[in-house]
Order: structure tokens, then sequence, then C-alpha cells
């Protein structure tokens, strides 16, 4: 049986954490799927890992992600 689900797509940069992908997904859940009144089966998270070469922001290629980047307990 067809049924609706939410689609979440998310391009990241090469070498985020798998942890970042589980907490955007957690996020998704608590705030999207209560405001649409769909079950949680019906929310899908993709995610594409990009080399910096293949994004721009801010009016310039994207750097290469550092650890150093992170923030602390951000990602719990």
């Amino acid at each position: 049986m067809l049924q609706p689900v939410l689609v979440v797509m998310c391009d990241i940069r090469r070498g985020r954490d798998r942890r970042f992908a589980s907490g955007s997904h957690a996020r998704s859940r608590q705030s999207v799927r209560p405001r649409l009144g769909i079950a949680e089966r019906q929310v899908v998270v993709e995610f594409t890992q990009h080399t910096p070469d293949e994004m721009f922001r801010y009016g310039n290629m994207a750097p290469e992600w550092s650890p150093a980047e992170a923030v602390p307990g951000a990602l719990q």
C-alpha cells in the first residue's frame, strides 16, 4: 500500500562523523514529524557526502572539513 513519506535530503562535506547524520535524523523526527502527523517510519533522511570542490558557499569553494570545526556537545 502506498503512503506519504517525508524525505529530508542533506548534502554534507566528506568526513563528517556518522553521529552528525544520526543527530540530524533525530532532530527531523522530533521537530517535523509531529507537525505533519506522520509515523516515524515515514521519515527518510538521505545524506550525500561531497568533496570540497563540489560545494560552493559564501562566495567560495567550501574548505576541507577538519575535526577542529566540531562544536563540543553539538551532536548530543
